[in-house]
């Protein structure tokens, strides 16, 4: 199953970018940068974050499990449009100077476990964001 390709502006990349398994880049640059979270178990209930599709964190999502990451609604729109992400796995580029879009040894894959709705993070003004967010367990990305 094919993912739409991204076209990305040429800049250095972020801590905030986040790319997806499979989906080809355009040009070799820096992909988007989206809004990352880190969150306990409760905090989308806690938020009364709306639940599009999957599952919220788990008491399961431990430093030991398989690495997992919520992804909200627009997020889903602009790398999955028309499909399902559930199930899908994201990966941060990486920082040795080179292709950002290898895959190494060291490469961390999140399998997306969970769609929110898009929600107000920083304050009740904020304003849309074009990429989106995601959000990883604190237990799996600690400080």
């Amino acid at each position: 199953m094919s993912v739409a390709s991204h076209e990305w502006k040429n800049e250095r990349p972020s801590e905030w970018s986040i790319l997806v398994d499979g989906a080809p880049m355009t040009s070799v640059a820096n992909p988007p940068a989206a809004m990352p979270q880190k969150v306990t178990p409760g905090y989308f209930e806690a938020m009364r974050a709306r639940l599009v599709a999957g599952r919220f964190f788990e008491a399961r999502d431990t430093a030991d499990a398989p690495k997992v990451i919520i992804i909200d609604d627009r997020l889903a729109r602009r790398f999955w449009p028309n499909q399902d992400p559930i199930g899908r796995r994201m990966y941060k580029p990486g920082d040795d100077g080179g292709d950002l879009t290898a895959i190494t040894a060291k490469t961390e894959f999140f399998t997306v476990v969970g769609i929110v709705s898009e929600m107000k993070e920083r304050s009740l003004t904020d304003g849309e964001r074009a990429v989106g967010s995601y959000f990883f367990p604190l237990a799996q990305e600690p400080q």
